[in-house]
C-alpha cells in the first residue's frame, strides 16, 4: 500500500541516494531535485539534478483493480493508480577537469548495481524529512526499479528548448516503475474464508460445427454437431434463453433438443455451455462454452382474413384495396422488419403471375406502450387485382414456408381470394 506521497517520496529518496553516492565518489558533488531553468545559484554547481518530467500509466498494472466496487456500489477491494515516473538526470561542474562526465559515470554505475529503491533507504527518508513523513512506500509490495530510457539527440533537444527553453547540459532519462497511488476509502472487513475447495478437471472446450436443419420452425427439433459437447452438466444457451437437453440425447459429437418457446422469427445464435459444479456451494457456476452456431426461425402464419376490403375497376380490370389481417407463431416484436409477399395463383391467360409484396405499418401497428410483442398484425393492401394468392411474410429476412401439393408439386397453401 502507498498513498499520495509515494511520488514525492521516490524522488527524495533517489536524491539522498545519488546525493550519498556521487559525494563519495566526487569531493563535493552533490544531488538536487530542481527545475533545470532555475537561477545557478539553486542548481548544483557540481553533482546531479534530478527533475521529473513526465508521467504514464503503467501499461502492466492500469487495469488490474477493475472493477473495484460490487453490483450495490459497495466498495470490493482499494482502487489504486499505477503509473511509471521519467527523470532527467541533468550533470553540472567544471567542464576542463570534466566533472560533469565523472557524475555521470558515478551516477550510471549506482543505477546500474542498486537499481531498486530498497525499503530500508525509503524508512530513512521518511523518518527525516518531515512533510514525507506519513508517506507509506515502504510497506508496497512491489519495489520501484529504475531502467535507462534511449531518447535521441533531437528529442533532448525539444525537452530542453520546450520545457526549459534553457541551455543543453549533459543528461540521462531513467523510468522509474512502478508507482502505485492507493485509494483514501478502504473496503469492509469481509467474512473470513470458512472452507477451502480445489477443484481440478481436464480443460474440454466445447465447439460446434454445423447446426441443422438450418431454417426451422417454433417447437421443432434441431441437431447440433461437433466437438467434445458432452459433459457432466450442459446447457444450450439460444441468445437469453437456456435450455436443458435430455440426457439420452447428448453425445460427444451431437446434441438433439426441441427449440424452446420465446425465440423470435429470423436470425438466432446457439451455444452449448458446460456448467461446471465445486459442491461448495452445490450449484452450477459458468464453465466452458463453444462458439456460436446460427440458424434461421421460420415464422409460420397461422390464420389469414381479409378485412376492410374494397374495390376498383380499371380499364375492365378489378383491384382491391384492404388489410390483412395474419396471425403469426411465434410473436413478433414491434422493431422487426414484416414484410407482406403475394404471388398469383390464377393468372390471365397468357399472362404471367402477378407478385405483389407490402410492407407492415409502423412498429407492426403495436401501439400500446407497454407492449413490446404481438401474434396478430394488420398489413395493409392496395390496387391488388382480384384473385387467389399465396401468402408469404417475412420476419427480419426469415420466410415463412409455402405447403406443396404431393401429386402435382405445386404450392398451394397458406392462400387467400383477394
Amino acid at each position: 500500500m502507498s498513498n499520495f506521497l509515494a511520488i514525492a517520496t521516490v524522488t527524495e529518496t533517489l536524491k539522498q541516494m545519488l546525493n550519498f553516492v556521487v559525494s563519495t565518489d566526487i569531493n563535493g558533488a552533490e544531488a538536487k531535485a530542481v527545475k533545470p531553468n532555475s537561477s545557478s545559484n539553486i542548481l548544483p554547481k557540481l553533482g546531479v539534478n534530478i527533475f521529473l518530467y513526465h508521467i504514464s500509466p503503467n501499461s502492466a498494472f492500469r487495469n488490474a483493480d477493475l472493477p473495484t466496487r460490487r453490483d450495490n456500489g459497495s466498495m470490493s477491494q482499494c482502487p489504486r493508480a499505477a503509473i511509471d515516473l521519467y527523470y532527467l538526470l541533468s550533470f553540472y561542474g567544471d567542464e576542463i577537469t570534466l566533472e560533469p562526465q565523472r557524475v555521470l559515470g558515478s551516477v550510471v554505475r549506482a543505477l546500474n548495481v542498486s537499481p531498486f529503491l530498497l525499503r530500508k533507504k525509503i524508512k530513512e527518508v521518511v523518518s527525516t524529512v518531515s512533510h514525507l513523513n506519513t508517506s507509506n512506500l515502504y510497506d508496497e509490495v512491489e519495489l520501484v526499479k529504475f531502467t535507462p530510457i534511449q531518447l535521441s539527440l533531437e528529442e533532448l533537444s525539444k525537452i530542453w528548448s520546450v520545457f526549459f527553453q534553457n541551455s543543453y547540459t549533459l543528461s540521462v532519462a531513467y523510468q522509474a516503475s512502478v508507482v502505485f497511488i492507493d485509494g483514501k476509502d478502504k473496503p469492509g472487513p469481509s467474512l473470513p474464508v470458512r472452507e477451502r475447495n480445489i477443484f481440478v478437471m481436464p480443460f474440454n472446450n466445447p465447439s460446434i460445427e454445423s447446426v441443422s436443419p438450418q431454417f426451422v420452425k417454433s417447437g421443432e427439433e434441431i441437431t447440433i454437431k461437433g466437438i467434445n459437447l458432452k459433459t457432466e452438466s450442459v446447457k444450450v444457451l439460444f441468445s437469453s434463453i437456456s435450455a436443458t437437453p435430455e440426457k439420452d440425447k447428448i453425445k460427444n459429437d451431437e446434441i438433439i433438443l426441441t427449440l424452446p418457446a420465446g425465440l423470435r422469427a429470423g436470425i438466432n445464435t446457439v451455444k452449448v455451455v458446460h456448467e461446471l459444479n465445486f459442491k461448495t456451494p452445490n450449484e452450477p457456476h459458468k464453465g466452458f462454452e463453444s462458439n456460436i452456431g446460427i440458424f434461421i426461425l421460420r415464422p409460420v402464419i397461422s390464420n389469414l382474413a381479409a378485412e376492410n376490403v374494397t374495390s376498383s375497376i380499371v380499364n375492365g380490370t378489378v383491384y382491391k384495396s384492404g388489410n390483412l389481417k395474419i396471425n403469426f407463431t411465434p410473436k413478433v416484436r414491434k422493431d422487426q422488419k414484416v414484410v407482406l409477399i403475394l404471388n398469383q395463383l390464377n393468372p390471365l391467360p397468357g399472362k404471367p403471375p402477378l407478385t405483389y409484396s407490402f410492407n407492415a405499418p409502423v412498429n407492426n401497428g403495436i401501439t400500446g406502450p407497454n407492449i413490446c410483442e404481438t401474434f396478430t398484425i394488420k398489413i395493409p393492401f392496395e390496387k391488388v387485382v382480384e384473385g387467389k394468392y399465396l401468402v408469404r411474410v417475412t420476419v427480419e429476412g426469415a420466410e415463412s414456408k409455402l405447403s406443396f401439393d404431393q401429386a402435382t408439386g405445386l404450392y398451394n397453401n397458406p392462400k387467400i381470394n383477394i
